[in-house]
C-alpha cells in the first residue's frame, strides 16, 4: 500500500488506485501519512481535520473517521489505535513524500561526494514522483499549508541540485537552461536558481544571454528587496564575464546523523537566512536545546563547503586555535601530518582562506573568549569565510547575528520522546498525558527528553515522571513550587547524577579528564569494577557505546563532562585522575610499542590512532607535571609518531621531550634520542640536531649496553649526524653480526645513508635492498616501504628499470599499513618516473590528482608535487605554467624554511631561470639551493644543483665548464642519472657543440674528482653568473 501527497491525495494498492472521497477523510489520511509508523495524537488529528470548528466529542469523531478510512484500505489493520492516538503502519518509503526526501538527500550527498552521474539518477527519480501541487485537493486545509510550503522548498532545492549535477555530469547545457528558465519564472527571487541559470547559459555558449539574465536578476533584487546579488550569483556573473566553468564544490566534512531531526524546519530556514545576511552567526540557547544538531543540519543544506571544529573536548583557552587546526587536518585527510613549523592560525588561514567556506565552531561556551578571538581573526583574514558557532552566550563580535534556539514545541517534544522511547522499549506503555507532562517539565529540551527516554529501560513512565519532579525539589533543597519545573540542563544532569550509585558517580567524575573513554582508561580510574560500572553508565545514558574505531569506546556528552570535571575539581581528586590517565596511556603505549616493530604493526598502529586524543592529552599532562613520565611516553610513542606522521612533526615532538628538565630513565631517554636523530636526518633537520650533539652523545652513552633494539642504531646515527662516515660505517659493521631482523634492517638503512653521503652509491643500493629484506622478515611494513622508496630513488639515478617495481611495492605496503593513507610522496616519485620513461601525460594526470590531496598533507608533499608538476611544464616548454607551480611551492617553502625544500625548489627554479634567459635569477636560486643541500649533507641534492649549474654555464657560453660540472654531479651520485631529461638534453647539446672527445674529456675531469672536490666545484659554479 502506498500514499501519495505530491499532487492530489492518492491511495493505492499495487497498481490499483483507491478513491478517497471527502476532504476530511483525505485530511485524516494525509496527517497520518505525514508521520508514517508514528503515533499521531487525537488532538493533532482534530487540528488537521477540523481546525476552525472542532467536534463536540473529538475522540468519537476521530474514531468514526478512522473507521471509514479502514474500510477503504485493502488491509484495515494498517490503521491502529494505540495509546495516545492512531498509527498508519507504513514506512517512509511507502509515502511518496518520504521517498522523495530520501532520494533528494541521496542525490545531494552524491553531488557533494563528486558523483554527478549517481546524483542525477537519484534526483531525477525524486522529482519524477511529483504529480502536481502537493495536496492539490486539500487547498485551504490546515494540514496542507505548512506541508506544501516545506515540500515546495525541497522540490526547488532538488531541482537546483539536479541542474548542478547535470551541468557537472556533461548533460546538454541548453536543455538544462530551458528547465531553469521555467523555474526562474516561477521563483524569480531565488538566487541559486538564478546563478545556475547563468552557469547553464555560459556552458551552452550563450554568454550574452547569461549576462542579461544576471542583469535581470540584479534589477529585480534591487527593485523588490533593495538588495544586491548574493555571493553565488555574483560568482556566476564573474565566471560569465570570464567565460569560465564553475569549479565543483567539495563535500562538507559533517557527521551523518543517526536519528531524525524533529521540529526544526522553521529553524533550518531561519539559520540559512541569517547566514545569508551575516558572516558570523551564533546559535544561542540553553544547554540541551539542540544547537549542535541544528547547526550541523543547517550547514548540510548549504551549497558552501563546510568545515567542522568540535571544541567540546578542548580544555584550555590557549588550545583552541591548535585544536581547530588539528581538527581540519584530520578531517581533510586521514594519516596526513601536522605542520608545526607554522602557527595554528597560519594553518587555519591557509586552509580556509581560499574559496567560499563555512566554518562551524561547535560548543564555544566554555572557551568563549578564545573562540571569539579565533573567529574574529579568521573572519578578518579570510574574506570569503563565514562562521557559524554554537554557544550558550554570544561571542560579542561586531557584525555577529544571533539566532536563538528555543526548546521544542509541545507536539514536537512529545513526538521526540515517543520515537526515542520506542527505540529503547518498543512495547512500553506511553500514556499521552504523562508524556506531555514530562516534556513540559523538561521545557522541551531535546537532550533532557532523550535522557528521560533512556530511563525507560529501568523505570515505568509514571514513576519516571514523578521522580523527575521530586529530583528537581531535592536538587534545589527548597519547596517544590511550580517554577522549579523550569530547570536548566545542569539541573537535569545533577538529577541524573543523584540516580547513580556512589561508585558510578566517582567513575563518571574521573572519566571527565579522559577524552576517549575505553575499557582500559576506565579500569585505570575504577579498577576491576570498571566493566560493570561502564555498563551501568551506558544503561543510564551518561555514556554512549561507540563502535566506529578499532576498539570499543564510549562517548560522554559535553554537558556531562563539564559537570563531572567541576565535581572532580571540587573534590580535590583531579590530579589523581589525571595521573591515572597518564598511567593508563603509558601502559597502553608501552604494551603496543613492540608490535610496531613486527607483523602486528597495522593493528597496533590502528589501535594507537584510535586513542590519539588520549595520547595527546597524556603527553601534555606529563610534560606539565611529570617529566620522567613524559620521556617514558616519548620512548613508547616515538615509533608510532615516526610511522604515522611526517619526520618534521616527529622531530619537534621528540625535541620538546629532550628539552625537559629533570631526571628520566636513561634507557628511555636514549630511545628518544635515537628516534629524534633518525627523524631529524630524514626530515632535513640535521643542523638543529647537530647543535645539541654533545648532550645527545651524553644521553646515548648513559644507556645500558643491551636494551631496546633501536639503541643499536645510536652510534651509526650520531656518526651520520656528525658527518663521521668512517666511524658510522665501522659501528654498523660491528653491530650487524648477530642483530635481529628489525635491528638489522635499521642498521642497513643507516649504513646506506652513510654510503650516500660519501658517494658509495652501489654499496648504498645493496644495503637498501638488504634492509628491505630484513624489515620484511621482521614484519615491519613501514621499514620495508621506506627502504624500498630510497632504493627506488637510487635505482632511478642508475637508470635501473626496477625502480618502478620498488615504488609500487612501497605504495602497496603503505596501503596495507593504513588503507586510508594516500601515499602521496611515493606516488609522486612514481609519476616522475613515468614522465622520465615516456609517459608524461600519464604522469601529469597522476600529479594533478595528487595536488589536491597534498594540499591537506605535509609541507613536504605539497612542495614535492608542485615542483614535479612545474618540472613537467618546464620540460614541455610551458615556462609560465612552470613558474606558477614553482610559485605555489615557494609560498610553502618560505613558511617552513626547511633546507631540503629550499634545495629541491631552488634547483628546479634555477633551471626555469636558465630556460628564460635570466642568469641573475638562476644564480640566486642556485646559491640558496647549494647552501641548503650542503647544509644537510645530501649529495644527490648537491648533484641536482650541479645539473642546474651546468645548464647555467652552458647558457653563459662555457660548454667545457658545463660538461665538467655534469661530471662532478656524476661523481657525487655515483651514476650519470641517465633517465633525467635535464641531464639527457644538456648532454646532447654539449656533445653537439663540443664533439664526443672534447665532451668526454671535460666530463671525465669532473667525474674523477673526490666527493669534497666535486662538491666544491659545483658550489663554486652555482654562484657564478
Amino acid at each position: 500500500m502506498q500514499v501519495g501527497i505530491l499532487g492530489p491525495v492518492r491511495l493505492s494498492d499495487g497498481d490499483t488506485v483507491i478513491a478517497v472521497g471527502g476532504a476530511r477523510l483525505r485530511a485524516l489520511l494525509t496527517r497520518l501519512a505525514l508521520d508514517p509508523g508514528a503515533v499521531v495524537g487525537v488532538r493533532a488529528l482534530v487540528d488537521a481535520v477540523w481546525p476552525d470548528d472542532p467536534p463536540g466529542d473529538p475522540v468519537n469523531a476521530v474514531q468514526t473517521l478512522v473507521s471509514r478510512l479502514r474500510r477503504l484500505l485493502p488491509d484495515g489493520t494498517r490503521v491502529r489505535q494505540l495509546a495516545g492516538g492512531y498509527q498508519l503502519d507504513l514506512t517512509a518509503d511507502d509515502v511518496d513524500a518520504g521517498r522523495f526526501e530520501r532520494l533528494a538527500r541521496t542525490g545531494r550527498d552524491r553531488l557533494r561526494a563528486g558523483d554527478p552521474a549517481d546524483a542525477t539518477t537519484a534526483l531525477s527519480e525524486a522529482l519524477a514522483l511529483w504529480r502536481g501541487r502537493p495536496l492539490a485537493d486539500l487547498d485551504g486545509a490546515a494540514v496542507a499549508g505548512p506541508v506544501v510550503a516545506r515540500l515546495d522548498e525541497l522540490r526547488l532545492a532538488a531541482a537546483e541540485d539536479l541542474a548542478e549535477a547535470e551541468l557537472a555530469g556533461g548533460a546538454a547545457p541548453a536543455d538544462v537552461a530551458v528547465r531553469l528558465r521555467a523555474l526562474v519564472a516561477e521563483q524569480p527571487l531565488r538566487e541559486r536558481l538564478r546563478a545556475l541559470h547563468v552557469q547553464a547559459l555560459v556552458a551552452a555558449g550563450r554568454r550574452a544571454e547569461a549576462l542579461a539574465a544576471f542583469e535581470d536578476a540584479r534589477a529585480l533584487l534591487a527593485g523588490q528587496l533593495g538588495a544586491d546579488p548574493g555571493q553565488e550569483l555574483r560568482a556566476a556573473h564573474r565566471a560569465a564575464l570570464r567565460d569560465d566553468e564553475p569549479a565543483p564544490r567539495p563535500a562538507p566534512a559533517l557527521p551523518v546523523p543517526l536519528t531524525s531531526l524533529i521540529g526544526r524546519d522553521d529553524d533550518l530556514a531561519g539559520v540559512a537566512k541569517a547566514l545569508g545576511r551575516a558572516r558570523l552567526v551564533t546559535l544561542t540557547g540553553p544547554g540541551g536545546a539542540g544547537k549542535t544538531r541544528l547547526a550541523v543540519a543547517a550547514a548540510a543544506t548549504l551549497p558552501t563547503p563546510v568545515r567542522l571544529v568540535e571544541l567540546a573536548a578542548v580544555t584550555g583557552q590557549d588550545d583552541v586555535a591548535t585544536a581547530a587546526a588539528d581538527a581540519l587536518l584530520a578531517q581533510a585527510a586521514p594519516g596526513t601530518a601536522e605542520s608545526p613549523e607554522r602557527t595554528a592560525i597560519e594553518r587555519l588561514v591557509e586552509t580556509l582562506g581560499g574559496g567560499e567556506t563555512l566554518l562551524l565552531l561547535d560548543n564555544c561556551e566554555h572557551l568563549v573568549d578564545a573562540a571569539a578571538a579565533l573567529a574574529g581573526e579568521l573572519l578578518a583574514r579570510c574574506p570569503r569565510l563565514r562562521v557559524l558557532t554554537t554557544s550558550r552566550e554570544p561571542l560579542r563580535l561586531p557584525g555577529e547575528a544571533l539566532y536563538e534556539v528555543r526548546p521544542l514545541a509541545e507536539a514536537d517534544a512529545v513526538r521526540l520522546f515517543t520515537e526515542r522511547a520506542r527505540d529503547i522499549r518498543p512495547g512500553a506503555d506511553l500514556d499521552p498525558e504523562l508524556v506531555a507532562e514530562l516534556c513540559r517539565r523538561l521545557d522541551g529540551l531535546p537532550l533532557a527528553i532523550e535522557l528521560a527516554a533512556a530511563r525507560l529501560r529501568s523505570l515505568p513512565l509514571a514513576e519516571l515522571t514523578s521522580r523527575l519532579g521530586d529530583r528537581f525539589g531535592v536538587l534545589t533543597r527548597g519547596a517544590r513550587t511550580a517554577e522549579q519545573r523550569h530547570r536548566t540542563l545542569r539541573d537535569l544532569v545533577a538529577w541524573s547524577w543523584e540516580l547513580l550509585t556512589e561508585p558510578e558517580r566517582t567513575l563518571l567524575e574521573r572519566l571527565g579528564v579522559v577524552p576517549i573513554v575505553t575499557p582500559a582508561t576506565a579500569a585505570a580510574q575504577a579498577g576491576p569494577d570498571a566493566p560493570e560500572l561502564l555498563a551501568a553508565l551506558v544503561d543510564k545514558s551518561l555514556l554512549q557505546l561507540a563502535d566506529d574505531g578499532p576498539e570499543p569506546h564510549y562517548r560522554m556528552l559535553e554537558t556531562i563532562r563539564e559537570f563531572a570535571l567541576a565535581r572532580l575539581t571540587a573534590s580535590g581528586d583531579r590530579p589523581a585522575a589525571e595521573a591515572a590517565l597518564v598511567a593508563s596511556v603509558l601502559e597502553l603505549t608501552e604494551r603496543a610499542e613492540p608490535g610496531l616493530r613486527s607483523a602486528d604493526q597495522p593493528r597496533r598502529l590502528a589501535l594507537l590512532r584510535g586513542e590519539w586524543e588520549n595520547l595527546r592529552a597524556a603527553v601534555q599532562l606529563a610534560v606539565a607535571t611529570d617529566p620522567a613520565a613524559a620521556v617514558r611516553l616519548g620512548a613508547a610513542l616515538a615509533p608510532y609518531w615516526t610511522v604515522s606522521s611526517d619526520h618534521t612533526s616527529t622531530t619537534h615532538r621528540l625535541r620538546r621531550l629532550l628539552d625537559l628538565a629533570g631526571p628520566a630513565d636513561p634507557e628511555r631517554r636514549a630511545v628518544v634520542v635515537a628516534y629524534y636523530v633518525f627523524n631529524a636526518l630524514l626530515g632535513g633537520h640535521n643542523p638543529e640536531a647537530l647543535a645539541i650533539i654533545g648532550p645527545l652523545r651524553d644521553w646515548a652513552a648513559a644507556a645500558p649496553a643491551a636494551g631496546h633494539p633501536v639503541l643499536a642504531l645510536l652510534d651509526p646515527l650520531l656518526a651520520l649526524l656528525a658527518d663521521e662516515t668512517d666511524a658510522g660505517v665501522a659501528a654498523a659493521d660491528r653491530l650487524l653480526p648477530g642483530a635481529g631482523d628489525w635491528t638489522r634492517g635499521g642498521l642497513l638503512l643507516v649504513r646506506s645513508m652513510l654510503g650516500g653521503t660519501s658517494g658509495e652509491m652501489p654499496a648504498a643500493i645493496a644495503d637498501l635492498d638488504a634492509a628491505a629484506t630484513a624489515y620484511r622478515a621482521a614484519g615491519d611494513l613501514w621499514g620495508e616501504s621506506t627502504a624500498l622508496t630510497f632504493l627506488a630513488l637510487m635505482r632511478t639515478m642508475f637508470a635501473d628499470a626496477t625502480a618502478a617495481d620498488a615504488l609500487e611495492r612501497a605504495i602497496a605496503l603503505r596501503r596495507r599499513l593504513d588503507p586510508a593513507d594516500e601515499v602521496i610522496e611515493q606516488r609522486a616519485w612514481l609519476a616522475q618516473l613515468h614522465a622520465w620513461t615516456g609517459a608524461p601525460e600519464r604522469a601529469r594526470a597522476e600529479l594533478l590528482g595528487l595536488a589536491g590531496l597534498a594540499a591537506a598533507s605535509s609541507v613536504h608533499c605539497v612542495v614535492l608535487v608542485r615542483v614535479l608538476l612545474g618540472d613537467l611544464d618546464r620540460l614541455d616548454g610551458d615556462l609560465g605554467g612552470a613558474g606558477r607551480w614553482y610559485g605555489e611551492a615557494a609560498a610553502h617553502v618560505a613558511e617552513s624554511g626547511e633546507p631540503m625544500f629550499v634545495a629541491i625548489l631552488g634547483t628546479s627554479a634555477a633551471q626555469l631561470a636558465v630556460a628564460a634567459g635570466d642568469g641573475d635569477a638562476a644564480v640566486r636560486e642556485l646559491t640558496a639551493a647549494a647552501g641548503a643541500a650542503g647544509h644537510i649533507k645530501d649529495l644527490p641534492l648537491v648533484a641536482a644543483v650541479g645539473v642546474a649549474a651546468a645548464a647555467l654555464r652552458h647558457g653563459a657560453g662555457a660548454p667545457d665548464e658545463a660538461a665538467e660540472v655534469l661530471g662532478a654531479a656524476h661523481a657525487l651520485r655515483g651514476a650519470a642519472d641517465g633517465l633525467n631529461p635535464d641531464v639527457i638534453r644538456l648532454t646532447a647539446r654539449l656533445r653537439d657543440e663540443l664533439g664526443d672527445d672534447r665532451f668526454a674529456t671535460a666530463y671525465e675531469r669532473g667525474r674523477s674528482l673526490s666527493g669534497p672536490d666535486a662538491d666544491a666545484l659545483i658550489t663554486g659554479y652555482a654562484r657564478r653568473r
